[in-house]
């Protein structure tokens, strides 16, 4: 009878070629047992038509002679992994996440509902709008970008235009957001002004 573990290296060495990057190999089951003659051959891995990987696939391993063909059959699960974003600790609503309280973890795609985040970069400093739960996955929609800007805080305005750059003093119209826009109104003249915030307090208008 061939053994297990024969079988199962011929199958790790067949899959090894054949997954993509993320894919790894959770389980092996032989399902089915041969007896061979005392002679040495060669196991053919075959992966039939109709499985799809990742999941649970079903591989023939066929070891051949002149005349004749046998054949163990071979269950296998298949996950593919992702990077993504874990809370260290409970993160309350409102909370400010900072680089200790989240994690890079590879899990399962299979275990991913929604949108999650794979950069930690892109999560610090993000506010939380639902409460998260220790060690579980944080989404898109349990986050949101806290302003930067606050409605009537004064604001640096760095104004370009060409080679001519000025710095004026505003007051800021509304709440302002990282990367978006933002009216402000010049303390001196009282005239509202359209900008992109590019830091707590500064803001970028270009002519």
């Amino acid at each position: 009878e061939v053994p297990d573990d024969e079988i199962k290296a011929a199958v790790i060495g067949y899959l090894g070629k054949t997954l993509k990057d993320g894919m790894t190999i959770e389980d092996i089951e032989v399902k089915t047992r041969v007896v061979l003659p005392k002679k040495e051959l060669t196991p053919v891995v075959v992966l039939p038509k109709g499985n799809k990987i990742p999941g649970k696939i079903n591989l023939m391993v066929n070891y051949q002679d002149k005349d004749w063909t046998k054949t163990v059959w071979v269950s296998v699960k298949i996950v593919q992994l992702k990077d993504v974003i874990i809370a260290n600790r409970v993160l309350p609503i409102k909370h400010i996440i900072e680089i200790g309280d989240v994690r890079l973890e590879k899990v399962n795609v299979n275990d991913i509902a929604g949108s999650a985040f794979s950069d930690i970069n892109m999560l610090l400093g993000m506010g939380v709008k639902r409460p998260v739960a220790a060690n579980s996955i944080i989404k898109e929609d349990y986050v949101y970008k806290p302003a930067v800007i606050k409605k009537g805080d004064a604001v640096d305005v760095v104004v370009e235009s060409g080679a001519i750059v000025v710095t004026v003093k505003c007051e800021a119209r509304e709440d302002g957001f990282l990367g978006k826009g933002i009216r402000v109104g010049n303390l001196s003249s009282g005239k509202d002004i359209i900008g992109v915030v590019v830091g707590a307090g500064k803001v970028l208008v270009r002519l």
